[in-house]
């Protein structure tokens, strides 16, 4: 794994954090000052997300060439333990808990169609735990790549997941799921002017930070203003030089649970502001929610995650040529 884009993955992972804790804050009767000026932009980590996800399988891919269904057997492995575990965790805190939770207990119908990860196609609804939304396209994204590495043929495999997520886009799924193939295509142009790197990731993080600005709605244009921002950045960081091993690859590391238990994590801290320090600033409060939620990520990280995957890994064969550890976004 290129240690840069592991940075990235815990940089992403924040963003989508202080997006959501922006959002959540009106809620709770906060009005943020300058923080809230950005608007929907911190959503642009999911973007993040998908493009490196493009890129880590493609390479994962292309150095291995395993089985199909070790492939998807091992993105299982890493997606399904922790989502399944918080997602039950929600369901069933509701019905334990009522005081603390607002509105119904999710259908039983709801929550086996968030735990296939088909909740938008089966009930026309985001997932309990609702950032899951977006691993909903990462499994379709798995199941394409899936599907083709049956040819054995390197070029088939991702050519032909490109060709399947694109006809997907034309059959009506939303634009953003363009963001993986542009991934795809970054792993395979790494052979390409490697002394720009500097120069490309400079314009994919100018893009980003100028999308800022953009006053429209950037849901249908996402993968155009976020999503090459975002590929142009991590052709670039891939070809630099790579950093050490320190605290920002650590919560890249860490970034799949801060981005699952901020659905936890981020009410918790609002509503213990709203009883005990109300008097404080509304960013400030917005800050201390994406720090905590951070904290509370990292323990789920080494408490939860890590426990887990030995667990689901524990005695499973590793079939020749199965993939390399590659992280989900």
């Amino acid at each position: 794994m290129y240690l840069n884009l592991q940075v990235v993955r815990g940089v992403a992972a924040m963003m989508v954090v202080m997006f959501h804790a922006l959002r959540m804050a009106p809620t709770y009767g906060l009005d943020t000052g300058w923080l809230g000026r950005s608007g929907e932009w911190g959503s642009c980590g999911v973007d993040v997300f998908f493009v490196l996800s493009g890129v880590v399988l493609t390479l994962s891919v292309d150095k291995t060439m395993p089985q199909a269904r070790a492939f998807f057997m091992a993105r299982c492995r890493r997606v399904v333990p922790l989502y399944a575990t918080l997602t039950v965790l929600l369901v069933l805190l509701p019905l334990v808990l009522p005081a603390l939770f607002r509105g119904q207990p999710p259908a039983w119908t709801h929550a086996l169609a968030s735990l296939v990860f088909s909740s938008q196609w089966l009930i026309g609804q985001m997932p309990v735990l609702y950032v899951g939304w977006s691993l909903e396209y990462e499994m379709l994204f798995y199941a394409a790549m899936s599907l083709c590495l049956l040819t054995r043929n390197m070029r088939l495999v991702l050519w032909g997941c490109s060709g399947l997520l694109l006809m997907g886009v034309v059959a009506g799924l939303p634009p953003v799921v363009i963001e993986f193939v542009l991934g795809v295509l970054v792993a395979r142009t790494l052979h390409v002017g490697a002394r720009w790197g500097m120069v490309l990731s400079l314009v994919g993080v100018g893009g980003l930070c100028a999308s800022a600005g953009i006053l429209f709605d950037v849901e249908s244009w996402r993968a155009l203003i976020w999503g090459l921002p975002a590929a142009l950045m991590l052709a670039g960081l891939i070809r630099m030089p790579q950093i050490a091993p320190g605290l920002g690859s650590f919560l890249g590391e860490a970034s799949y649970s801060i981005y699952l238990i901020q659905v936890f994590a981020l009410p918790a801290v609002y509503k213990v502001v709203q009883r005990w320090l109300a008097a404080m600033p509304a960013d400030a409060v917005t800050m201390l929610a994406v720090v905590s939620t951070v904290c509370a990520g990292v323990l789920v990280h080494l408490f939860v995650e890590k426990p887990l995957a030995r667990m689901t890994t524990h005695g499973a064969r590793t079939p020749k040529g199965a993939p390399a550890k590659a992280h989900a976004s």
